[in-house]
């Protein structure tokens, strides 16, 4: 889970990032991440210690990604969201 902080933390210093080739792959990389998230039993304690679901977020908000992954991953993280509360 710590390339999706990477990812958040790479997005956040430079909007030039998502023209990069290496972008390109990460962008594949974050689609396939969702798509395994969505079949992973992540319990409550491991989403609160984790915050993946904040740099999800965060990622999500720059409107970088196809409406299907920007919409897979916002229905993984509201899922969550039942969790934690």
């Amino acid at each position: 889970m710590p390339i999706i902080a990477q990812w958040n933390k790479e997005i956040t210093q430079s909007e030039a990032i998502k023209e990069s080739r290496e972008w390109a792959l990460n962008r594949r990389i974050f689609t396939a991440s969702v798509s395994a998230l969505n079949k992973f039993n992540i319990d409550a304690g491991t989403l609160k210690k984790s915050k993946i679901g904040k740099a999800i977020n965060q990622i999500l908000k720059m409107e970088i990604f196809d409406s299907n992954t920007n919409e897979a991953a916002k229905n993984l993280v509201h899922d969550w969201k039942k969790l934690v509360v």
